[in-house]
Parts: C-alpha cells; structure tokens; sequence
C-alpha cells in the first residue's frame, strides 16, 4: 500500500509568554522540515543544545511546568479548604524514586527534618516546675503585728528617693515597703529621683498603678500620697549613708527612736541596704510588692500587651535583653567588639567620666571578660542561641537601648535570625509618642514583652534580668536561659573547636540554666525576687499542711463581705498567677458516658501533638486538658468536638471562672476576607476586631489561594459582629466584607452552644413538639453509602410518646447505615417487616426495601458530616492512608430509639420515636441543618 505523501497544515499553540523572545522567523525556522539528511537523534539533540533561543524555550517551559506543579500540588486554589483548622491537605507523590541512591537520599532528609523538629521542640518546650506555686500565707504573728500598726501608722511617715533605672527603682521600693512594715510607719509615695544618663522626669503614678499599689498593701502597710498637713512643717530625720545588707534589728535600733520622736524619717540610696536574708514574712512581703502591687500603669500595659500579642500572633518567640548601649561598655569596664574605633571611644569615655566605672576597676578587660563579668555581644549571643538549637524562623523581640554602632552592631543575629524585632519595629505609627523620651515608660514596655516571651534570655545580669527571672519563676517557671559566660567564654575563643563539638558543649554547660526551680537558700546573697524558692512559693502536700497547722491563713470567714457571704480577698495578680501553668488548657466533656482514662490519654497520644500534655479528671463528665504551647492550643481547640471510642466530647476553653454548668462561649473560628491589599500586620488589626487572632492557614500566608483570606481567631460567641468593616483612611480606605465561618448559636438563658435563646426548648417548650421536617434529599444511585448516609437527631427532650415525623423527597437507592451500633427494635418498611442487624453495615447502597438501621446523631456544633469511615478513634482515615479529618461532631444514642420507616406520598417517610429532642438531619456530605441551631440537651 502506498502512503499518502500529502502534507497537512496544522496550528500548534504554545502560550505566549514563554515565547516573547522570539520571532515568526525563529518559528518557521524550527517548524519547516530541512531537506538535508537527518543526523542521529543523539547528534539532532546536541544540534539543538547548541541554539540558544531553544534553550531559552526549553529552561522557560520547565521553570513554568514546575511552578504549575508546586502550586498545583501545594496549594490548589480549587480544592476545599477544611473547616477544621488543624487539618491540611496532603498529597501523594506519584513520581517514586527511581533509583536506591535516591530513595536513600530522601530518607536521609526526612531523617534530618525529624531531628530539626524535635530540636526545634526541645528548645520552645518549658522546663519542669515540679508543681511549685505561688504561696505568700504569712504567720498569724504577722497578722495579728498587722492591726497594730495600723494603729500606729498615722503618727509615723518614711520618706525614701530612689535611684537608678527602672528595675534598680523597682527593688529600692520593694525594699521601702519593707523598712516601713519594720518601723511601723506610713509609706509616703517614692520619690523617683532623676537619673544622670536617662534624664527621666516620670514620676512613681506615670509607671505604676497607684491604686492597685496602695489596694495590695493595705493590710501590709500604709501607703499615701503625701504627708499630712500635721507633719508638713516637721523637718525629717534624713539618715546617712545606710552600710550594705543590714538586718531589721539594725534598721530598728537606728531609726525607729528618732521617727517616734520626729514623726518623719526620709531614706534615700537604698540599693542592696537590705539584707537578702529576712525573717520568712518580710520575704513573703517582697514578692507580694514585687509579684502583685507594682503593677504598670494602665498605658504602659495596654502598649506592652498589644506589642507581646504581636509577637505571639505567628507562634512561640524568644525575649533577649541586649545590653550593647554605650553606657553599659563604660560602666562594666568592657569592649564591644566591634572594631578598633568603636574601642578607642569606649576608652575615651572612660577617662572622662571614671565615676561611671563600676566595682573591680583594677581589673584588665580580659579578666573581666574571662570572668564573666561582660556583656555578650551579638555574635557571642547568636552561637549560644544556635548552640541551644533556636530554630533558624524563631521569632525574637530584642529590648533595650540603641546598641553602640547602630543597627550594625546586631548584624550577626539578624543574618541568622532575620526575624528580629523591637518595640520601635512593632508599634504602630504615633504609638510610641506618648513614651518618647521617657526611659523608663519604655523600658516597663520591654519589661512587659519579656515577661510574657515563651523563652527569655538576657546578655548581661543585671536588675531586669533578675526581677524578669523572679516574674518567670513565680508565674510557674517559664523558660529562662542564663548564659554561663564564665564557663563558655574559652570555647567561644577557642578558634579550633568545630562548630558541632562547641554546640555539643554549650549545650551541656546550660542543661542546667533553663529556668528550672532553685532555691534561693542554695545561693549566698540572691534576693527572693529573683529567686523565690522556698520563701514565696511551695509545691508539697506536707509543706503547705505544715504552714497551715503553723499559722492562721486567712481571714475571719465569719465575718459576711460578699453578699452576706464569709470571703477570702485574693489579688487579681495572684489568681492570674495561679492560673498561668493552665494558660493553654482546655475541658472536655462527655454528655452522656465516658471511656476509661486511659483510651482517652491514647486518644491525645494518637493526635501527635507537638508537647506534652496531661489529661487529669474533674468529675465523672468532665476532664482537664492540660497542654503546654498554643500550637497544640490552636489544633485541639479548633476541632470543637471528637469521637474518643465512639464516645462523644465537646471541647470547651478553661478560665480561672470556668463553671461545669455552663459552656464556655469562647470558641476559635475562621474569619474570611475576600481578598485586597492584606499584609501580616492587616490580618492581625482585621482579627482584633473579631477577638483575639492566633493565625492565618497555609494557603492564606502563601497567596496561593486567591478567592480568600482566612484567620483563625479566639472569639466570644454570646456577641454580634458586623459582616463588614472599614479599612484605611477617609480617602484611600474601602470597605471589607467579613464572613464568619459556621458561626454558632449561644443560647444566655441556658448557657449552652448551639442553639439560641429563640429556639431553647427550655424557654419555649411548644418547640419540643415534633416538628415535620421535609428536605430534598437527591441521592445519587451510584454514590457509596458514606455519601449517601442519613442522620436524624431524637437525642434527649421530647417525650418517648411523641413522634418527629420525617419526610425525605426524590429519594434514589438507599442505605441509612448505623455508626457503631443498631437500633433496639424492629422497624416497618414499605410494609414489610425487617429484622435489625446486630452489626455496623458499611455496606453501598442497596435498592429500596433494604433500610437495615437508622443513624442517631446530634449534631452539636453545626459542622458538616465528612467523608471517611469513623476508625476506632474517631477519626477518618485520609486517601493517603493519614489521619484525615474528625468527624461527625454528633453523638451517638441508643436507650429507647425505634424506627419506623415507610413509603408515603412524597417520598420516603421516617417516624423516629425516643426519649426526646428536637429533630434535626444532615445528608451526605453536603447537607445543612433545616432547623438550625436547635440543639436539644
């Protein structure tokens, strides 16, 4: 047979962009066959090679092809996004390593990402508390010396000027307070003198609440703002030079003669006048002044809380206190590395002002630095920090002044931690204003978004670092690295050492530096205020019996104060102490039964979660979650509700307040924006308006998704939100639309979730009569009978004797499968009677006729039904064979359930007959509640 030599024309379309660079002629030239003979295909290859406009073609197609397969792969704008918002989409890999070398390879760097996410574990995990709390019970001796210099208190007045910066303020008035109980005096307001180096003129109200001050205390000492007009003219006994660390009875036999007769005595330079060792009440009363009464004033915690809820917005992050100003190379007799001109200025300095050169002026710089007595700089403190395994994308906020050098001097942390920020960085514009120029306002702010960092780590001692390390300590031992610099430092200039054998060290030298519990009595000379082990806080059953069969607690129940209630006045600060272990805790509860403790421990084991965790039992329904970092917080939280061995529990937020009668409102939920001009700062202002915004999903931060904008936001459930806002100025600004996702009813009266106050069968019980409910049901014949599965809700408030009449329209094959168990009785079909199955069917569906059960399902939260049948666990198991997502959020009931089922005139009709409870459906996996938000008990 001959073939046809005939020659067809045909378009070949390649898109446009890959071809710009190109001309027509460059076309025909690759698409008009040569009339030369054809060379081997391996020689037409190099042939080929050789052009260059082919290769632009040839490398522009496969960058292309491989960004349409990461984003297709990654992030598919079209697929579903879940409303669980710890659940991601996975994908399989189709393409298999061809080769053993690769396979090896690939298990290599799975193994390398494991190890570099259980060191990034391991070094936000906190350290072990071992159960020490906050105990400032003082003696009855204590109280009973307490009414009478209350007596007394109006006849005496100490005056005291404190010095020095903010935290050096802080401690001369911790002890003032002190010296006062012991004399027995009135505690006039300190008077903040004016410091050479910082020039601040705030006064003692400017930094601290003085109400709260002056409300903590009261039963203490006597605080007040000034002097009576009594004493106005009395011209004080103003005390010399006070000798270093000594005790009351000093301070007694001194002073306490002269004030009885004067009536004033004024005090100043009380840094280290105190002794560090007191009688056990007067170091309760330090950290009671501490801990509790020096409270910033409402402007500075209002910036500081914005600023650390910033930071925490994306995660976990990390507080160093810097001390790189220039001030501080002068004063430590230090150099700061930087070069030889920046040495020579420090030096210069010196020889000005000697008086600013602190103890051990003989020594050299070298013995200093040797000895530890010097400021880490920023390269020194950037391998401590890789050496401790900080993870290369950790967050850190950096407090203190301007370094010596500028932003320069901090360029080697930011080259390995690029995602460094001060509060300079995190504010907002204007801000900051109301604190310009004012030292110590600013440095309460670094003070405030240290406190709260998951981690902290000062470069120098010093009294922040101190009083940071008593606050941490006191609020349950939060991470705290103290960098040995006596022992690392001839590692750090020890050129030879490896990388990895100098990290193995470091990491060795600070196992035991993390912040856990020490004792204050095992170190000479530490104030209780950094250390408040054993005087402030306790931890053993026989420790605290032994205090309360020693002392009278608290005071007179007998006597009513609330409501004609006995009370016992706990500080605000004390209780937010008390409840910091627990700040990511949640409750679960199972409203009907519950598994044994220990399917539910290995239920939480099962999720895989990133810290620990405790399981612990409240009551015979309700558990306390116990988790230790907000991404686990988020993951659990998140969910609402879970099936723990076909058990139903509902996941509620723990608060010092929680009340097992009543479900807490606070829920997370996605907010969704149509997308405009967003950035992390946009989404975060967006969130607050909502509550409070703990993170954006995947698709949201990569822009791979460009329908949508989502944030996951902590939000109160009992309030009503606008579905839109206004973004940005007058004249550039535009409206936002806001949806929020699967919003949920919260009915007041009942104190419940999912229903409302309009539809509470309680309030309104003709709502209990059982409703008809007609849906179009649309079953598709060759759909599995997972997609085709009916649920109907008769769980708990109805009577047994009324009926909830169900009719279901344009009804295809169908097999309404149980999940778990069966049905108690017989039920009618088309007439006939089937017997039920004493199995689980997870059959497909079968023609009509062969309705083997009936699935009970309360619908609690208003979720969809999702795909996948229910394992063990409760969770579905995902196509790639991972954990997919949990579902139903419904519950399972058996005592009394007959269902009856026949053919009426518009379809498919089901009697369902129970205990009682309003009816609700959902179908497949699409299907919404027709009676939305009824939820009976």
């Amino acid at each position: 047979m001959v073939r046809s030599k005939t020659r067809h024309l045909s378009y070949i379309a390649v898109p446009s962009h890959f071809i710009d660079p190109l001309s027509s002629s460059s076309f025909q030239g690759i698409l008009s066959p040569r009339k030369v003979s054809r060379p081997p295909p391996v020689f037409r290859l190099f042939s080929a090679a050789r052009n260059p406009r082919t290769l632009i073609v040839v490398l522009l197609f496969i960058i292309s092809l491989l960004g349409f397969l990461s984003i297709g792969l990654l992030d598919n704008p079209l697929l579903p996004y879940s409303t669980l918002p710890c659940v991601t989409y996975g994908y399989r890999r189709s393409l298999k390593p061809s080769a053993p070398a690769e396979a090896s390879a690939l298990a290599a760097a799975a193994v390398v990402q494991r190890k570099e996410e259980a060191q990034e574990m391991e070094f936000w995990s906190q350290p072990d508390g071992l159960g020490y709390r906050p105990c400032l019970e003082f003696s009855g001796e204590y109280r009973r010396e307490s009414e009478a210099v209350h007596l007394d208190h109006r006849r005496k007045y100490l005056l005291v000027v404190v010095s020095g910066g903010l935290n050096q303020q802080r401690n001369q008035i911790v002890d003032a307070v002190v010296i006062a109980r012991i004399l027995e005096a009135a505690l006039v307001i300190p008077i903040l003198q004016v410091n050479a180096i910082w020039g601040d003129e705030s006064e003692f109200a400017d930094i601290f609440n003085l109400d709260h001050f002056k409300k903590v205390l009261a039963k203490d000492v006597r605080v007040v703002s000034s002097l009576p007009s009594t004493h106005l003219m009395t011209r004080p006994v103003e005390a010399k030079i006070t000798p270093l660390h000594v005790s009351p009875q000093w301070i007694r036999s001194r002073y306490l003669r002269r004030l009885n007769r004067e009536g004033v005595l004024l005090l100043r330079g009380l840094d280290s006048r105190l002794s560090k060792d007191l009688p056990p009440d007067l170091q309760k009363l330090r950290c009671k002044v501490a801990f509790q009464a020096l409270r910033f004033a409402a402007p500075i915690l209002d910036i500081g809380n914005k600023l650390a809820e910033r930071m925490r917005s994306k995660g976990p992050y990390l507080a160093l206190h810097l001390r790189m100003e220039k001030d501080v190379w002068v004063r430590t007799g230090c150099l700061p590395g930087l070069s030889d001109d920046f040495n020579e200025v420090i030096h210069e300095e010196r020889k000005r002002r000697p008086e600013l050169l602190t103890a051990r002026s003989n020594m050299t710089y070298e013995e200093r630095k040797l000895g530890g007595l010097c400021p880490l700089n920023a390269l020194e403190v950037t391998r401590l920090l890789k050496a401790l395994d900080a993870p290369k994308n950790a967050r850190i906020y950096w407090a203190g002044g301007e370094p010596l050098g500028g932003m320069a001097a901090l360029e080697p942390l930011r080259k390995e931690f690029p995602d460094l920020y001060n509060k300079q960085k995190l504010s907002l514009p204007g801000e900051l204003e109301p604190f310009a120029k004012k030292a110590s306002l600013l440095a309460a702010i670094d003070y405030i978004v240290c406190e709260k960092s998951n981690v902290f780590m000062p470069s120098h001692g010093g009294n922040m670092g101190h009083m940071i390390r008593g606050h941490r300590a006191f609020a349950g031992h939060k991470k705290f690295i103290t960098p040995n610099k006596r022992q690392m430092l001839p590692y750090l200039l020890n050129n030879s050492l490896s990388e990895t054998e100098f990290n193995r060290i470091v990491k060795e030298l600070h196992h035991g530096s993390l912040g856990q519990p020490e004792f204050r009595t095992d170190k000479t000379g530490k104030d209780v205020t950094a250390y408040p082990i054993p005087e402030c806080m306790c931890n053993s059953t026989s420790t605290r019996l032994t205090v309360l069969s020693s002392s009278s607690l608290f005071p007179d129940l007998k006597i009513p104060s609330h409501h004609g209630m006995p009370s016992l006045w706990i500080s605000e600060d004390e209780i937010l102490a008390l409840a910091a272990p627990f700040e990511f805790a949640l409750v679960g509860e199972f409203p009907s039964r519950r598994p044994t403790l220990e399917a539910i421990r290995n239920f939480f084991f099962n999720l895989k979660l990133n810290g620990e965790f405790s399981v612990i039992v409240l009551n015979p329904k309700h558990l306390l979650i116990k988790l230790v970092n907000d991404l686990d917080y988020c993951c659990v939280f998140s969910h609402r509700s879970y099936f723990v061995n076909n058990y139903f529990m509902k996941v509620f937020k723990w608060s010092p307040a929680f009340d097992i009668e009543i479900e807490s409102p606070i829920i997370l939920i996605w907010v969704s924006f149509p997308p405009h001009l967003f950035s992390p700062r946009i989404f975060h202002g967006l969130g607050s308006m909502f509550g409070h915004p703990l993170k954006i999903d995947h698709a949201t931060s990569t822009g791979s998704r460009p329908s949508i904008a989502r944030v996951l936001v902590e939000l109160d459930a009992t309030k009503k939100f606008s579905d839109k806002v206004w973004v940005g100025p007058d004249s550039l600004g535009y409206i936002q639309s806001v949806v929020i996702e699967a919003f949920p009813s919260y009915c007041s009266h009942y104190k419940s979730l999912g229903h409302s106050k309009l539809d509470c069968n309680i309030l309104h019980p003709h709502l209990t009569k059982a409703p008809t409910v007609s849906i179009n049901v649309n079953i598709c014949n060759d759909l599995p009978v997972n997609d085709n599965v009916i649920h109907a809700d008769v769980n708990g408030c109805r009577p047994a004797s009324e009926v909830g009449h169900l009719v279901l329209h344009d009804m295809g094959v169908v097999d309404v499968s149980m999940v778990g168990h069966t049905v108690d009785n017989d039920f009618s079909f088309g007439g006939g009677k089937h017997r039920k199955r004493k199995k689980k069917n997870s059959g497909n569906g079968g023609p009509i006729g062969e309705v083997t059960a009936v699935v009970i399902l309360a619908e609690i939260d208003g979720s969809v039904v999702r795909r996948g049948d229910p394992d063990d666990s409760g969770e579905n198991v995902g196509e790639d064979g991972g954990v997919g997502e949990v579902g139903p959020p419904g519950l399972v009931f058996l005592v009394g359930v007959t269902a009856g089922a026949h053919l009426g005139p518009e379809g498919l009709e089901l009697d369902i007959i129970g205990d009682g409870g309003g009816l609700r459906v959902v179908v497949g996996d699409v299907a919404r509640d027709p009676v939305r938000d009824r939820r009976p008990d």
